[in-house]
């Protein structure tokens, strides 16, 4: 019982980690900015290799435009659940992508476009 305990205290930790590490955007931030104030790279490394947590970012633009990747930034969910490639990353990964709500539509698309043009290809 104890055991158990210790486990999901940890995930709830390790999951609390990375999207209380977040902070406020200031206006006119860059792509990058964002993917560091937003603690992005605690997940997908500075990178954008990968860890347990998350996925590498490689070969975005396979997959991606900018309109879905801001359409996903705000809510990954229904993405995943219509997805089997999404899906497989999320049960092969100790982390869910966390929803990115505290972000205006358009810091989510600077992120967007940042994320395609550093880790499209």
């Amino acid at each position: 019982m104890i055991v158990r305990f210790l486990v999901l205290f940890a995930l709830v930790s390790l999951a609390l980690t990375s999207c209380l590490g977040r902070k406020p955007v200031p206006e006119g931030a860059s792509g990058a900015d964002i993917f560091v104030l937003q603690n992005c790279r605690q997940c997908h490394e500075d990178d954008g290799s990968g860890s347990g947590r998350a996925p590498a970012l490689g070969n975005l633009r396979a997959n991606w435009t900018t309109d879905q990747l801001v359409l996903y930034l705000f809510d990954p969910a229904p993405f995943i659940a219509a997805d089997a490639r999404l899906k497989k990353l999320e049960d092969d990964h100790s982390l869910e992508m966390p929803r990115y709500h505290n972000l205006t539509e358009d810091q989510r698309t600077v992120l967007a476009a940042w994320l395609l043009d550093r880790f499209g290809s």
